[in-house]
């Protein structure tokens, strides 16, 4: 089984995207959603929820002093998982790319990625 985290504040303008990409591959998709930022102010909601609820993913709100917590807490959730995805909120793959990331990380104990950010708009 296959379980895929993304943690998120304010993401509407990806988080969508993000999600239709990896969900194909995945049995079970956490999002966690921050209430606040880890740094800054704070800015009224968008409608990051509204988009993961009708694209059918677990949704946890919580707020998180750091990044590494709310991760942390997605990786707990899918922890029934054989793998797990730890996605950032504005990475997407190609599918082909997604399948060899799969196959590799299952022959192995743990698979880190550097993503070079490469696509222009969603």
């Amino acid at each position: 089984m296959i379980g895929a985290v993304l943690p998120v504040y304010n993401e509407e303008a990806i988080a969508g995207a993000v999600i239709k990409c990896f969900k194909p591959f995945v049995d079970k998709f956490v999002v966690l959603i921050s209430e606040k930022p880890w740094f800054g102010e704070t800015e009224p909601p968008d409608r990051t929820e509204e988009i993961c609820r009708e694209l059918d993913v677990d949704i946890i709100k919580g707020s998180w002093e750091h990044y590494h917590k709310q991760r942390n807490l997605g990786n707990q959730i899918c922890s029934d998982c054989d793998l797990i995805l730890t996605i950032d909120s504005d990475e997407l793959m190609e599918p082909q790319e997604i399948e060899k990331l799969i196959k590799f990380a299952e022959n192995h104990q743990a698979v880190g990625v550097v993503p070079e950010v490469y696509w222009k708009d969603l």
